[in-house]
């Protein structure tokens, strides 16, 4: 429901949107299954391989290091199922940090401008 209500507001894009979704699977996966469940597992491997904002900072990665000999993109850095799922979230956690840093940016600076101060 918060994903549903961060990309109703613009506050993420649609790749984000898709990958907490997927998140939330894999999270639920791990959490409801009554047999052992571990990453190699092939129906979290399935879900691992359906995140996609990896590609999008390896296209921004490219574009950005147009020249040869640049560094690895992060899928590269994060072949395994396991690496795929936790670069995921640490990348949507810093997506939200970064968002919440200029929200309370801007909420301090209005403050200041119209506290009469």
């Amino acid at each position: 429901v918060r994903g549903d209500l961060a990309y109703s507001l613009g506050l993420i894009n649609e790749f984000a949107f898709k990958d907490l979704k997927t998140v939330g699977n894999i999270r639920n996966a791990f959490a409801h299954s009554h047999l052992s469940v571990d990453f190699s597992a092939a129906s979290i491997h399935s879900l691992t391989a359906s995140l996609g904002y990896l590609a999008v900072l390896d296209e921004e990665m490219n574009l950005n290091n147009a020249s040869a000999g640049g560094p690895a993109t992060v899928s590269e850095l994060a072949s395994s199922p396991r690496d795929r799922f936790v670069t995921t979230v640490v990348i949507l956690l810093g997506l939200g940090l970064e968002h919440r840093l200029r929200a309370d940016a801007f909420v301090q600076s209005y403050s200041r401008k119209h506290s009469g101060a």
